[in-house]
């Protein structure tokens, strides 16, 4: 009977020295970081901060004393908050916590802000795009004693402008008076014409929004095969040149390993902003073949699990 109980005791022992207590814990989340604050012209107090790993929702507390009691607000599953209603000369402070259940974090540091006068809002605004880079960049004259910018856009001119955030959700700052953005990173597809507008920060205090500029996301014009004319290359990729035995037929052929994607979907819509139309399907040789024409003129692209070729002949 004791050596049953010793043995239990034993066991029981090696589980709590092999077992992590914190298993038996509630996941613990850390303090929000990055707080920032700002107020508009508008008299809007603004808070954003960044994500929680873990974090199903926040909360802003605000409180006009640094030791005072602090104001709750309501629970948010995003990463910024506005107050309305700040008067100038006022004196804020702001701090964040993080959620997931009935677990919550510590309390983020505390930042604070002045409402003061605004700076002026930017002026000489112009943004260009570049088809061979994807790039939209914006330009603007320098505000006095602006710390920073922020951009924002819209595909509507008069409505709807969000500010330009990180991938995290942060707005972006900008410290120098322009803003080089990649156009499919922000969803800005081609075809399509944004609108900007940009704002100057001064002591955390934001201006007015500029008057707008505008820039059209323009397709690039594809490059083409030496041989083939209107036939486009695959974008940045490697490709071999073979002719056939009699000289008549040039082939393109690229690795499979080497491409990403749904290479057939995404060639077949390059051909066809090409002028090329889908005219049939065959197999031969293991390769699966489809057949392309524009005009009287016709490519075909020969694929398996180790090639993708496109070839036609020299004399159409």
């Amino acid at each position: 009977m004791k050596l049953r109980k010793s043995i239990a005791m034993f066991m029981c022992l090696l589980f709590l020295c092999t077992f992590k207590v914190d298993t038996f814990a509630k996941t613990k989340l850390a303090a929000p970081k990055g707080v920032t604050v700002t107020a508009d012209s508008q008299r809007v107090l603004s808070v954003y901060w960044n994500s929680v790993k873990g974090a199903s929702s926040y909360c802003v507390y605000y409180s006009h004393s640094l030791h005072g009691k602090y104001h709750k607000g309501i629970k948010l599953s995003s990463t910024g908050r506005s107050l309305s209603g700040v008067k100038k000369g006022e004196k804020w402070y702001v701090k964040v916590k993080a959620f997931k259940g009935g677990t919550s974090s510590a309390f983020s540091k505390v930042v604070s802000i002045v409402i003061k006068s605004c700076p002026s809002a930017p002026k000489k605004l112009k943004a260009t795009y570049s088809k061979s880079t994807g790039k939209v960049t914006i330009k603007w004259k320098k505000v006095s004693k602006a710390s920073s910018y922020y951009v924002y856009c819209s595909s509507n001119k008069s409505l709807g402008y969000k500010i330009i955030s990180d991938s995290k959700g942060m707005p972006m700052k900008f410290k120098k008076t322009s803003a080089v953005l990649k156009a499919q990173n922000f969803r800005m597809y081609e075809g399509e014409t944004w609108h900007f507008r940009v704002t100057a920060v001064k002591d955390k205090m934001e201006s007015k929004k500029s008057s707008s500029t505008s820039v059209k996301i323009e397709k690039d014009k594809a490059k083409c095969f030496p041989k083939l004319s209107n036939v486009p290359v695959i974008p940045n990729k490697k490709y071999t040149t073979k002719y056939s035995e009699d000289g008549t037929t040039v082939y393109y052929q690229y690795k499979v390993s080497d491409l990403t994607g749904n290479t057939v979907s995404n060639y077949d819509s390059l051909l066809q902003d090409n002028g090329w139309s889908y005219v049939d399907k065959q197999e031969s040789d293991g390769f699966k073949i489809y057949i392309y024409s524009n005009g009287s003129k016709k490519i075909y692209i020969a694929y398996d699990d180790t090639y993708f070729i496109i070839y036609g002949s020299l004399w159409q």
